[in-house]
């Protein structure tokens, strides 16, 4: 795979008189970074002393735009892709401070003028991406909108920067109808200085964005994320630390953790299974210019950082800041006094030979008349290409199209496909998407497969059971409900742990009942899930609730959280939300899953939005009664899919007696399994431990979950 590690260059154009519009030392000789063996190289496109990109005014003899291609041009010659950041110095005019409030929040004249500004700065980048789709790879918007830049605040709300963003992609994508180059998200900050600041504000700046772009402008429901990568900067454990085992051993878990919050943030919205990965468009270390031993650390920096981006599927491009020192910035890996071999750092020396150890081959020239680089398509042509499919198959093309997961491409036909590729679309078989393939005008691949593969994996998979009472489950014995487990293949257990604001499975004598048995069963390869059920009445706070559930997640050590909600939530989305958000603020990666109602119908009143909003699955309790068990799933699964906010389904069959029914029988079981797999969905609960029979076991246990 060739190398996706690349090099800042730094501001490149001189902007005082009388060099204004000369290209900056670190650009004029292509070969002080093609030298350096990066294989990307991240452009700023500033207005300089033109005045717009269509400005034909000459400085050193070139226009605006002539003096931009000359620079992209210079490297495409000698391999490297370019990576463009279009920045506020892009726009004719500076934003000022009315973006610093929401969007709701802001008015008068502030609102008028953000609007304005908005609106221009998204035609000037729909301005550059056209002249420079066909030869720049990615163009990233707005820098560091999370910035305080000078005042107690972010400098652009996150609400108004998911308004950008639309903007933006309303331009490229929609009005001008541009598919070239990767749209990428204005990167964001994740900051940490050997912990004396740990301020990983970037994720939770990202999710108050998406949350902003999915209530309010559509992003996932109905309309695409604006957006095919994440911004991303990473500027952690700076400063110099003579113990360089300790702070190489800081550095990978700083890094770890926070590449996992983004993430965790971006599959939240958008599913297990996005294709949607980091764009990290700076990183890097400083060293103080006559310090021998602080350039000897940023060198051994250099080394580590590269490769932690190397070797991580989650990040797409990772490019080191900066090529030069410049003011009191000593990040560059050449001195402030030139771009000279005199003025090298060590740091150049250490890039350079991480860089050229992670290049691999480049991609050979295609013959004459073979297909070159990837082309995008639009929704229609996969539209198309489905339809087309079914009819060569002989099944209808729309049911293909609501397996898979896509109906959302028929409400906006026209905007390009940013999606999984077609042969890691959900729910198809090869056959089905080999068909697809052969339908669509030219065959693409979006991604890179093998790069998105780790978080391609479902959450939760195979066969569960709840356990609401854990003393009434082989007696609340940990080997017994291992031995049981084993026996019957399960994947998983659900164990109530939280009642309301109080802890389940808690004896305040005898301790932590849940804790030996979830002990044991991640010993032998299950996951373990808590459950809580959630208490609605007035006098019981949300937030409280919440904060069990943190308690008992950390201190058991849970894989994921069900969280089941009924009759005491109707009516009360505040309470739902309320919840949610402490929930979240608190285990911002856990997987949750909602456990309700298996229909919709009748339950408008129920704040499903805001409950599935920030859940990652949802359990549908599919109780059959007297009714067929595969009929009440597929009405179960029917309603379900009209929400505004879907999430994977998930069912648990209700096998409990009722006072008006007796417990589900055994064929009755199998039948229900029968019908999850059937609708390739990724697994089943069962509700619950205590009222299973040996014939239910005999069940699970000969029922082998293969989709």
């Amino acid at each position: 795979m060739p190398s996706k590690i690349g090099l800042d260059s730094n501001r490149p154009v001189i902007l005082d008189p009388p060099l204004a519009g000369a290209p900056a030392p670190t650009v004029a000789d292509p070969q002080v970074i093609t030298g350096t063996g990066a294989a990307w190289v991240r452009l700023n496109f500033v207005l300089a002393p033109w005045t717009s990109p269509d400005d034909q005014t000459r400085f050193q003899g070139r226009t605006w735009e002539q003096f931009y291609r000359q620079l992209v041009n210079q490297y495409r010659e000698r391999g490297l892709r370019v990576y463009g950041l279009i920045n506020h110095e892009a726009a004719r005019e500076v934003p000022g401070d009315f973006f610093r409030q929401h969007v709701d929040e802001t008015g008068g004249d502030d609102r008028v003028r953000a609007e304005q500004w908005v609106a221009d700065y998204a035609q000037t980048f729909g301005r550059v991406f056209q002249m420079f789709q066909d030869s720049v790879d990615a163009f990233e918007s707005f820098n560091e909108p999370d910035d305080w830049h000078g005042g107690d605040r972010n400098w652009i709300h996150p609400a108004w920067f998911a308004v950008m963003l639309q903007a933006v992609h309303d331009e490229v994508r929609g009005r001008l109808g541009l598919r070239g180059s990767r749209l990428i998200s204005g990167p964001l900050q994740g900051l940490n200085l050997n912990e004396v600041v740990n301020n990983n504000g970037a994720a939770g700046y990202l999710n108050q964005a998406y949350q902003f772009g999915r209530q309010r402008l559509g992003w996932g429901q109905g309309k695409p994320f604006p957006f095919e990568g994440v911004g991303y900067h990473l500027y952690i454990t700076q400063v110099f630390d003579q113990d360089w085992n300790s702070h190489a051993l800081r550095t990978q878990r700083v890094y770890r953790q926070y590449v996992d919050q983004m993430m965790g943030v971006i599959r939240r919205h958008e599913g297990p299974s996005t294709a949607r990965r980091l764009f990290v468009s700076e990183i890097g270390w400083p060293a103080e210019q006559s310090d021998v031993d602080a350039e000897d650390f940023q060198a051994r920096s250099a080394d580590l950082g590269v490769r932690l981006l190397a070797d991580d599927p989650a990040i797409a491009v990772g490019i080191w800041f900066c090529t030069q020192d410049f003011d009191f910035h000593r990040w560059g890996l050449y001195r402030q006094n030139g771009v000279t071999p005199d003025q090298a750092k060590p740091a150049l020396e250490a890039y350079r030979r991480a860089a050229e150890a992670l290049k691999g081959p480049m991609p050979v020239a295609p013959e004459p008349g073979a297909e070159g680089e990837p082309v995008h398509f639009t929704h229609q042509d996969l539209i198309n290409a489905v339809i087309f499919a079914g009819n060569d198959l002989g099944v209808s093309g729309f049911l293909m199209l609501a397996r898979a997961g896509l109906n959302f491409l028929l409400n906006d036909r026209q905007a390009i496909y940013t999606g999984l590729p077609i042969d890691l679309l959900p729910n198809l078989s090869d056959t089905e998407k080999e068909a697809i393939k052969r339908n669509l005008p030219t065959e693409t691949r979006a991604f890179d497969e093998e790069a998105v593969a780790p978080a391609l994996r479902p959450l939760l998979t195979g066969k569960g059971v709840f356990i609401l009472n854990l003393e009434q489950a082989e007696k609340g014995d940990a080997a017994d409900i291992v031995g049981r487990a084993q026996m019957a293949g399960l994947t998983h257990v659900v164990i109530k742990v939280a009642d309301g604001p109080l802890p389940a499975a808690y004896d305040r004598k005898r301790g932590d009942l849940a804790a030996p048995v979830t002990t044991a069963l991640q010993a032998a390869g299950r996951q373990v899930w808590g459950l809580q059920s959630l208490r609605g009445q007035p006098d019981v706070l949300p937030v409280a609730q919440a904060l069990t559930a943190v308690q008992r997640v950390k201190s058991l050590g849970l894989d994921g959280l069900v969280i089941t909600a009924g009759p005491d939530y109707e009516d009360r989305p505040r309470q739902a939300t309320a919840y949610m958000e402490a929930l979240r603020a608190n285990l911002p990666l856990l997987p949750v899953a909602l456990s309700s109602y298996r229909f919709v119908r009748g339950r408008r009143s129920f704040p499903w939005r805001e409950f599935l909003t920030q859940c990652d699955l949802y359990m549908p309790q599919v109780l059959w009664g007297r009714r067929d068990p595969g009929v009440t799933l597929t009405r179960s699964l029917q309603e379900h899919s009209q929400h505004k906010v879907r999430r994977p389904i998930f069912p648990t069959g209700g096998i409990a007696p009722s006072p008006t029914r007796a417990g589900a029988t055994a064929p009755q079981l199998r039948a229900f399994l029968q019908a999850v797999r059937d609708a390739r969905l990724p697994g089943a609960n069962l509700l619950d431990w205590r009222h299973l029979t040996d014939a239910h076991w005999d069940v699970l246990s000969d029922f082998e979950w293969t989709l």
